[in-house]
């Protein structure tokens, strides 16, 4: 899991909004942009939209990095192409971490738990980010489109598989299944404990996550790293 510093900002060269029109998918014609801050007078938001591959828009270091590409009619928002600065070092991939894009008829629900298009965590490759697209997981239809870079998505309003209040009842815990209560798609997941006294500690002996890997249909034991 990749946490975004409190000063660091976030920067790309150009969006492109693809969708699907009556004629089938096509690059959509954005009326309007708005953005959370602009780190410098070149670096306007207007830059993202205007068809020049070497003009910037950049974000002050602060925690509401974001672009909301307003496309002046509603569609279905199937990718985004996103051109980050021509660097390949660190410190100019860093500009686009943890990559979150929304969607929403009102620019008011942007933000909102259905509005999650995809989330990419941590900075591109050098050489994935010009263009890097980003593909909807599900058919999003919408207005307004916002771009933005997030400390963490782990703890997101949308990330919540299942929760389970008290304590389990006596041979209930080996194993005890969690099943999501809609469907999940990610790479990181968080088990925790919540709303408990500040002397409780949390202990467990072994975790197993079960799903569906991106190109499998059976249910299969998936591996990964722990812990932070």
């Amino acid at each position: 899991m990749v946490d975004v510093s409190t000063n660091q900002f976030l920067c790309m060269t150009e969006v492109e909004v693809y969708g699907a029109e009556y004629s089938g998918p096509a690059q959509l014609n954005a009326t309007g942009i708005t953005a959370s801050s602009t780190k410098y007078s070149n670096y306007a938001a207007e830059n993202l939209l205007d068809g020049d591959y070497s003009s910037d828009f950049c974000t002050q270091e602060d925690s509401g990095r974001y672009a909301v590409i307003d496309l002046g009619d509603v569609y279905e928002v199937t990718e985004l192409w996103v051109w980050g600065r021509d660097e390949t070092s660190s410190f100019y991939l860093n500009q686009m971490q943890n990559m979150k894009i929304t969607v929403a008829m009102l620019e008011s629900a942007i933000d909102d738990d259905d509005s999650l298009c995809v989330y990419r965590d941590g900075a591109p490759a050098a050489g994935e980010n010009r263009p890097e697209v980003f593909t909807c997981t599900s058919s999003m239809i919408g207005r307004y489109v916002k771009v933005s870079m997030v400390e963490s998505a782990i703890d997101d309003d949308d990330s919540l598989c299942v929760y389970r209040d008290g304590a389990p009842a006596a041979g209930e815990n080996r194993p005890e299944v969690f099943t999501c209560t809609s469907y999940m798609i990610g790479r990181y997941v968080k088990v925790s404990m919540v709303d408990v006294g500040s002397g409780q500690f949390f202990c467990l002996a072994e975790v197993e996550v079960l799903g569906y890997g991106a190109e499998e249909i059976s249910k299969a034991a998936l591996t990964g790293k722990c812990c932070q």
